[in-house]
């Protein structure tokens, strides 16, 4: 289980945030690969929480 700290989290929702506002403006054929790189990170973080499952 991958757990982050606060101090990480934090930024790290900053930073989307930030991320989200400015394309929010923008078109999906603007953004597609944005929303690919988000479909990706998501696929990967359920594989690797898959992985570390305690049986």
């Amino acid at each position: 289980m991958t757990v982050l700290n606060s101090k990480l989290k934090d930024s790290l929702r900053q930073r989307l945030a930030h991320i989200f506002d400015y394309y929010e403006s923008t078109s999906i054929e603007e953004s597609l690969w944005l929303i690919q790189v988000l479909e990706n990170c998501l696929l990967a973080f359920t594989i690797s929480q898959e992985d570390s499952r305690i049986l």
